[in-house]
């Protein structure tokens, strides 16, 4: 059996924008670690202490223009 991971990048590897992404949110602190982690990846504006990351990161993800 292929992991969430594996299955997901061996269902079509020409997509070179599909982004898969595992955040662990069995308490607070990991929940913050994965929207960090997330964020590092390429999202403007998360280098700003002020910013809400989880509605950052939240904002990313539902903007069609990132992918898939």
């Amino acid at each position: 059996m292929l992991s969430p991971l594996c299955w997901s990048g061996a269902e079509d590897e020409q997509a070179e924008d599909t982004w898969v992404f595992w955040i662990h949110a069995s308490n607070a602190a990991r929940l913050q670690q994965g929207n960090e982690n997330i964020a590092a990846v390429t999202i403007p504006g998360r280098a700003d202490p002020k910013i809400n990351l989880l509605q950052l990161v939240s904002q990313w993800l539902c903007y069609a223009g990132n992918g898939r």
